[in-house]
């Protein structure tokens, strides 16, 4: 199983040895890895967060180990191209990026210069529990606008709660209508826990075109301290709300079934969201 959702922090406890034992324990084989984060976002006192020493930190953690390098960028920087050209030349595989002072709106023009590199973006989405409130910069219906960025490749974190029909309705918008990008749901935790099967089953069941082939897996663990107990907990009640999902909804057994759905997030879609598509 591949874990595509796992934050660096400022300091991290384990090695990359440590780090790879404790997911293989977690029945974890592979997945990605995002940098720190950016003092425009949280600033850690005493961490060393400019950019730079931020992107070569996550390439040196995922250097030696399965796990692919994402860098978080504050897209709203003045030298954010420079930092997206930087990253792509550097063998970064994709960029992540939380809205907190300003709406996806706000941002199209990085977001083509990340597009022409042929490299996706993980967006939060969704309520934020930040410092300041930030909520309304991530609900799903803000992130329509991303319509207009050509050949985006992107997903979109956390199933939207607690805005999750309004998320499935906005995916469901670019699954069917565009053609320009190209949009992955992700269903990293953010849905608390009595939520999420009600979540899964609606995501899973609504007729949204390719559903299958367009969900990706994760956790929002961290490398300083890779919970393995209770990830093993988690994958397990996915695995068991997922089957109960088919289970109780027969009618749903045509092009769209779920049943094989589990093993395309094992690994297969997170590789074909990584993949870096030609300029």
């Amino acid at each position: 199983m591949y874990d595509y959702h796992i934050h660096m922090p400022c300091r991290s406890k384990d090695t990359p040895g440590e780090f790879l034992r404790k997911t293989a324990e977690a029945g974890i084989s592979g997945g990605a890895v995002i940098s720190p984060l950016p003092a425009s976002h949280s600033p850690v006192p005493g961490a060393d967060q400019r950019w730079e020493h931020r992107l070569e930190t996550v390439l040196e953690f995922t250097s030696s180990i399965p796990f692919l390098p994402v860098f978080w960028i504050d897209p709203t920087e003045n030298d954010a191209p420079k930092q997206i050209a930087r990253a792509a030349e550097r063998g970064i595989r994709g960029f992540k990026i939380i809205c907190v002072r300003y709406y996806p709106r706000d941002i199209l023009g990085p977001l083509g210069l990340i597009a022409e590199t042929g490299l996706p973006v993980m967006f939060h989405c969704g309520i934020l529990y930040n410092t300041t409130p930030a909520g309304m910069y991530n609900r799903p219906l803000e992130f329509e606008v991303l319509s207009q960025v050509k050949g985006l490749r992107f997903s979109l974190a956390h199933a939207g709660w607690p805005w999750t029909d309004e998320y499935n309705a906005v995916f469901g918008e670019f699954r069917w209508e565009n053609n320009d990008v190209d949009a992955y749901a992700d269903i990293t935790p953010g849905t608390p826990p009595i939520y999420r099967k009600e979540m899964l089953k609606r995501l899973y069941l609504g007729g949204i075109p390719g559903i299958k082939k367009r969900i990706l897996w994760g956790t929002d663990a961290n490398t300083g301290d890779y919970g393995t107990e209770i990830i093993r907990k988690f994958l397990a009640d996915d695995r068991r709300m997922l089957r109960e999902v088919i289970e109780e909804a027969p009618e749903y057994d045509g092009e769209e079934a779920v049943a094989d759905l589990f093993p395309l997030l094992e690994k297969d879609n997170m590789e074909s969201f990584f993949a870096r598509k030609e300029k």
